[in-house]
Protein backbone atom coordinates (compact mmCIF):
# COMPACT_ATOMS: atom_id res chain seq x y z
CA UNK A 1 0.00 0.00 0.00
CA UNK A 2 1.30 3.61 -1.05
CA UNK A 3 1.81 5.89 1.99
CA UNK A 4 -1.29 8.07 2.47
CA UNK A 5 -1.07 12.21 3.30
CA UNK A 6 -3.04 14.50 3.05
CA UNK A 7 -4.66 14.92 -0.98
CA UNK A 8 -4.97 10.90 -0.37
CA UNK A 9 -8.13 9.53 -1.31
CA UNK A 10 -10.08 5.74 -1.23
CA UNK A 11 -10.68 2.68 0.81
CA UNK A 12 -7.49 2.58 2.71
CA UNK A 13 -8.10 6.44 4.11
CA UNK A 14 -11.49 5.30 5.14
CA UNK A 15 -9.55 2.40 6.96
CA UNK A 16 -7.37 4.56 8.21
CA UNK A 17 -9.91 7.04 9.69
CA UNK A 18 -11.80 4.30 10.61
CA UNK A 19 -8.95 2.44 12.68
CA UNK A 20 -8.35 6.00 14.17
CA UNK A 21 -11.68 6.27 15.69
CA UNK A 22 -11.35 3.26 16.90
CA UNK A 23 -8.37 4.25 18.56
CA UNK A 24 -10.06 6.78 20.34
CA UNK A 25 -9.50 10.00 17.58
CA UNK A 26 -10.75 13.04 18.82
CA UNK A 27 -13.02 14.96 17.51
CA UNK A 28 -14.09 11.44 15.85
CA UNK A 29 -13.52 11.39 12.09
CA UNK A 30 -15.88 11.39 9.64
CA UNK A 31 -15.19 8.16 7.36
CA UNK A 32 -15.50 9.82 3.56
CA UNK A 33 -11.99 8.37 2.27
CA UNK A 34 -10.50 11.51 2.27
CA UNK A 35 -7.31 12.69 4.01
CA UNK A 36 -8.00 16.30 5.10
CA UNK A 37 -6.97 18.34 7.92
CA UNK A 38 -8.57 16.73 10.67
CA UNK A 39 -7.45 13.42 9.71
CA UNK A 40 -4.04 14.87 9.78
CA UNK A 41 -4.27 15.56 12.58
CA UNK A 42 -5.39 12.73 14.11
CA UNK A 43 -2.88 10.82 12.50
CA UNK A 44 -0.02 13.41 14.13
CA UNK A 45 -1.51 12.70 17.40
CA UNK A 46 -1.63 9.06 17.24
CA UNK A 47 2.02 9.03 15.85
CA UNK A 48 2.94 10.94 19.03
CA UNK A 49 1.58 8.67 21.18
CA UNK A 50 2.85 5.90 19.30
CA UNK A 51 6.48 7.70 20.13
CA UNK A 52 6.41 7.88 16.14
CA UNK A 53 8.14 10.49 14.12
CA UNK A 54 4.44 12.81 13.66
CA UNK A 55 5.08 13.91 10.30
CA UNK A 56 1.34 13.00 9.48
CA UNK A 57 2.14 10.12 6.89
CA UNK A 58 1.10 6.77 7.58
CA UNK A 59 3.64 4.11 6.11
CA UNK A 60 4.90 1.02 7.55
CA UNK A 61 5.27 2.38 10.61
CA UNK A 62 2.47 4.30 11.59
CA UNK A 63 0.42 1.31 10.17
CA UNK A 64 2.20 -1.37 12.21
CA UNK A 65 1.56 1.03 14.79
CA UNK A 66 -2.19 1.17 14.29
CA UNK A 67 -2.23 -2.42 14.05
CA UNK A 68 -0.40 -2.41 17.51
CA UNK A 69 -2.64 0.36 19.02
CA UNK A 70 -0.04 2.02 19.81
CA UNK A 71 3.63 2.22 20.42
CA UNK A 72 4.88 -0.88 18.48
CA UNK A 73 6.98 -3.43 20.24
CA UNK A 74 11.08 -3.02 20.94
CA UNK A 75 12.95 -5.77 21.21
CA UNK A 76 15.22 -5.78 24.95
CA UNK A 77 18.02 -8.24 23.30
CA UNK A 78 20.20 -7.04 20.58
CA UNK A 79 21.09 -9.26 17.38
CA UNK A 80 21.72 -12.56 18.76
CA UNK A 81 23.07 -13.92 15.60
CA UNK A 82 26.73 -13.70 16.36
CA UNK A 83 25.73 -15.01 19.91
CA UNK A 84 24.08 -18.12 18.31
CA UNK A 85 27.56 -18.59 16.11
CA UNK A 86 29.72 -18.30 19.18
CA UNK A 87 27.36 -20.93 20.80
CA UNK A 88 27.58 -23.49 17.74
CA UNK A 89 31.33 -22.97 17.68
CA UNK A 90 31.63 -23.54 21.33
CA UNK A 91 29.32 -26.65 21.08
CA UNK A 92 31.32 -28.48 18.71
CA UNK A 93 34.33 -27.67 20.81
CA UNK A 94 33.18 -28.83 24.10
CA UNK A 95 32.25 -32.05 21.42
CA UNK A 96 35.96 -32.33 20.58
CA UNK A 97 36.95 -31.55 24.06
CA UNK A 98 35.27 -34.25 25.11
CA UNK A 99 36.01 -36.61 22.85
CA UNK A 100 39.90 -36.03 23.03
CA UNK A 101 39.54 -36.73 26.89
CA UNK A 102 38.17 -40.04 26.14
CA UNK A 103 41.22 -40.88 23.98
CA UNK A 104 43.52 -39.91 26.37
CA UNK A 105 41.44 -41.61 29.27
CA UNK A 106 42.29 -45.00 26.92
CA UNK A 107 45.66 -43.64 26.21
CA UNK A 108 46.37 -43.36 29.96
CA UNK A 109 44.77 -46.91 30.56
CA UNK A 110 46.88 -48.43 28.09
CA UNK A 111 50.04 -47.11 29.91
CA UNK A 112 48.14 -48.06 33.22
CA UNK A 113 47.96 -51.47 32.33
CA UNK A 114 51.98 -51.51 30.98
CA UNK A 115 53.12 -49.81 33.73
CA UNK A 116 51.44 -52.15 36.14
CA UNK A 117 53.28 -55.25 34.59
CA UNK A 118 56.43 -53.71 34.38
CA UNK A 119 57.41 -50.85 36.84
CA UNK A 120 56.93 -53.51 39.89
CA UNK A 121 59.31 -55.58 37.78
CA UNK A 122 62.11 -52.45 38.48
CA UNK A 123 60.40 -51.64 41.83
CA UNK A 124 61.47 -55.27 42.85
CA UNK A 125 64.91 -55.02 41.46
CA UNK A 126 65.48 -52.21 43.41
CA UNK A 127 63.97 -53.76 46.62
CA UNK A 128 66.71 -56.72 46.09
CA UNK A 129 69.40 -54.52 45.92
CA UNK A 130 68.37 -53.58 49.64
CA UNK A 131 70.13 -56.87 50.92
CA UNK A 132 73.26 -56.44 49.39
CA UNK A 133 73.28 -52.40 50.08
CA UNK A 134 73.00 -53.74 54.06
CA UNK A 135 75.83 -55.77 53.20
CA UNK A 136 77.79 -53.02 51.51
CA UNK A 137 76.59 -50.66 55.01
CA UNK A 138 77.97 -53.19 57.20
CA UNK A 139 81.31 -53.67 55.35
CA UNK A 140 82.08 -50.12 54.99
CA UNK A 141 81.06 -50.04 58.79
CA UNK A 142 83.96 -52.55 59.77
CA UNK A 143 86.32 -50.81 57.43
CA UNK A 144 86.08 -47.60 59.30
CA UNK A 145 86.30 -49.67 62.27
CA UNK A 146 89.77 -51.48 61.09
CA UNK A 147 90.93 -47.78 59.65
CA UNK A 148 90.54 -46.73 63.33
CA UNK A 149 92.12 -49.58 65.30
CA UNK A 150 95.07 -49.12 62.38
CA UNK A 151 95.64 -45.90 62.85
CA UNK A 152 95.99 -46.57 66.46
CA UNK A 153 98.46 -49.34 66.16
CA UNK A 154 100.04 -48.53 63.28
CA UNK A 155 103.43 -47.44 65.09
CA UNK A 156 103.21 -50.14 68.08
CA UNK A 157 102.05 -53.06 66.50
CA UNK A 158 102.56 -52.88 62.79
CA UNK A 159 102.60 -56.56 62.23
CA UNK A 160 98.77 -56.46 63.30
CA UNK A 161 98.27 -52.98 61.45
CA UNK A 162 99.13 -55.02 58.18
CA UNK A 163 96.78 -57.41 59.16
CA UNK A 164 94.36 -55.29 59.43
CA UNK A 165 95.18 -53.43 56.35
CA UNK A 166 94.58 -56.48 54.43
CA UNK A 167 91.14 -57.37 56.15
CA UNK A 168 90.46 -53.60 54.88
CA UNK A 169 90.97 -54.44 51.28
CA UNK A 170 89.34 -57.86 51.56
CA UNK A 171 85.98 -56.17 52.69
CA UNK A 172 86.31 -53.38 49.73
CA UNK A 173 86.76 -55.89 47.02
CA UNK A 174 84.09 -57.68 48.30
CA UNK A 175 82.01 -54.32 48.47
CA UNK A 176 82.94 -53.70 44.91
CA UNK A 177 82.65 -57.62 43.48
CA UNK A 178 78.55 -57.39 45.02
CA UNK A 179 77.63 -54.11 43.44
CA UNK A 180 79.46 -54.70 39.92
CA UNK A 181 78.54 -58.30 39.90
CA UNK A 182 74.48 -58.28 41.53
CA UNK A 183 73.29 -54.54 42.37
CA UNK A 184 74.65 -53.08 38.88
CA UNK A 185 72.57 -55.33 36.69
CA UNK A 186 69.55 -54.79 39.18
CA UNK A 187 70.10 -50.63 38.79
CA UNK A 188 70.46 -51.13 34.72
CA UNK A 189 67.07 -53.18 34.61
CA UNK A 190 65.03 -50.78 37.01
CA UNK A 191 66.33 -47.50 35.82
CA UNK A 192 65.60 -48.57 31.93
CA UNK A 193 62.14 -49.44 32.62
CA UNK A 194 61.80 -46.18 34.53
CA UNK A 195 63.27 -44.68 31.51
CA UNK A 196 60.76 -46.06 29.19
CA UNK A 197 57.61 -45.79 31.17
CA UNK A 198 58.36 -42.09 31.87
CA UNK A 199 58.73 -41.58 28.39
CA UNK A 200 55.86 -43.29 27.59
CA UNK A 201 53.76 -40.82 29.45
CA UNK A 202 56.04 -37.63 28.67
CA UNK A 203 54.99 -38.85 24.37
CA UNK A 204 51.25 -39.29 25.60
CA UNK A 205 51.00 -35.98 27.61
CA UNK A 206 52.72 -33.95 24.74
CA UNK A 207 49.99 -35.91 21.95
CA UNK A 208 46.91 -34.90 23.81
CA UNK A 209 48.47 -31.44 24.69
CA UNK A 210 49.54 -30.74 21.08
CA UNK A 211 45.59 -31.60 20.27
CA UNK A 212 44.87 -29.38 22.78
CA UNK A 213 46.22 -26.55 21.63
CA UNK A 214 44.96 -27.05 17.68
CA UNK A 215 42.04 -27.19 19.33
CA UNK A 216 41.68 -24.32 21.14
CA UNK A 217 43.41 -22.55 17.95
CA UNK A 218 40.84 -23.60 15.88
CA UNK A 219 38.06 -22.33 18.14
CA UNK A 220 39.62 -19.13 18.71
CA UNK A 221 39.63 -18.34 15.52
CA UNK A 222 35.79 -19.27 14.36
CA UNK A 223 34.79 -17.32 17.08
Amino acid sequence: MAVLKSGSKGNDVKKLQTDLNKLGAKPQLKVDGIFGPRTLEAVKAFQKKAKLKPDGQVGKLTLGAIRAGGALPEMGVPDYKAKLNRALVAKAHNLELAKMHSRFAKVVDVLEDEIKVKVPKAVKLLEGNQKHWDQIVKNSREIVAKQAEFEAIRLSHPDKAKKLAAECEKLRDQSGTIFKSQMQGNQKQADAIFKEARKKVREAAAKIDAELKALWENTNQKL
